[in-house]
């Protein structure tokens, strides 16, 4: 939350500062003029793009999956986090570690695994249990898209 509240403070502060003094908004919108005379057309363009009600479709499709997911998660975790069970440390150990390795790393790990030539297509074949490999992040596999995605936002 803090990091929030900083973010927006970094973002907001340069418009914010004395604002009444010496006509600071006329002075500092003036500069900006260009930029809010395209971004009408900026965001037309984008609502009129043939992809936009897709992607919006799909936003809200994974905003209904991972959201009870990840609350249902959090809340587990939080039961198991407060319990006097044996070996509480290692979960703990276990749901900190994904804060220590960037989006990127993260990314290609999911890459490595979930390619059609990824190990859990080799895995699969190995054991036989697929003849040929799944593209699991492929754009035709829309479901598998979306289950990389739940699994990886939880």
């Amino acid at each position: 939350m803090g990091a929030l509240v900083s973010e927006l403070g970094a973002a907001v502060a340069p418009l914010v500062g004395r604002p009444a003094a010496r006509g600071g908004w006329r002075r500092r919108l003036r500069g900006l003029t260009p930029y809010l005379l395209v971004a009408p057309a900026v965001f037309q363009a984008l609502v009129r793009d043939t992809d936009f009600g897709l992607s919006v479709r799909n936003t809200f499709v994974l905003l209904a999956i991972i959201i009870p997911v990840e609350f249902a998660v959090a809340l587990a975790m939080a039961v198991l986090a407060q319990s006097r069970l044996r070996g509480r440390g290692f979960f703990l150990y276990v749901w900190s570690f994904p804060l220590a390795i960037s989006d990127l790393a993260a990314g290609l790990v999911w890459l490595s695994i979930f390619t059609s030539h990824g190990y859990l297509n080799s895995a699969l074949q190995d054991a036989h249990l697929i003849q040929h490999p799944i593209g699991f992040l492929d754009y035709n596999n829309v479901g598998g898209l979306i289950l990389a995605v739940v699994l990886a936002e939880t």
